[in-house]
């Protein structure tokens, strides 16, 4: 990977937002070039969201667009069952109903993990449940809890 994109994932490793926005405003990355997604992928995981949203205000396409062959942001977000990351997606132009995770609408795939907050987020934010399979993963998944939310 070039410098920049690795000392952008380093300070992201380190949740230090403070050098992550200098060596944006430093060194300027294209972040229309594909390997500032390894960068996008780092923010995501689990408590990392600060991070995240440094990253979209640079660029505010990383909000919605794939970012890997399994999808968005939001399609991660869920499932590693991150809240506050999937709470800022929906709130910021992510449609519950557009997102697709390997094919799947995030409702599907956090129905089958059994992400029950994640699911009431998906719902509040208007996530679809015809047509999704997720009363079946529901029930493959054994949780009438789940069956429930839905």
């Amino acid at each position: 990977l070039p410098d920049i994109i690795l000392l952008l994932k380093v300070s992201i490793e380190a949740k230090n937002v403070d050098i992550l926005r200098y060596l944006l405003d430093t060194f300027k990355p294209d972040s229309e070039e594909y390997l500032f997604r390894y960068a996008v992928i780092e923010s995501l995981n689990y408590d990392r969201t600060e991070e995240f949203k440094v990253l979209s205000e640079y660029n505010p396409k990383v909000l919605t667009r794939d970012i890997s062959h399994t999808g968005n942001a939001l399609a991660h977000a869920v499932l590693v069952n991150n809240i506050p990351l999937a709470s800022f997606l929906l709130t910021h132009g992510n449609d519950p109903n557009e997102c697709r995770f390997m094919s799947k609408p995030p409702i599907a795939s956090a129905t089958y993990l059994r992400y029950h907050a994640m699911i009431k987020l998906l719902i509040q934010h208007g996530a679809g449940i015809d047509g999704t399979h997720a009363l079946f993963m529901a029930v493959e998944s054994g949780c009438v809890d789940t069956l429930r939310l839905l």
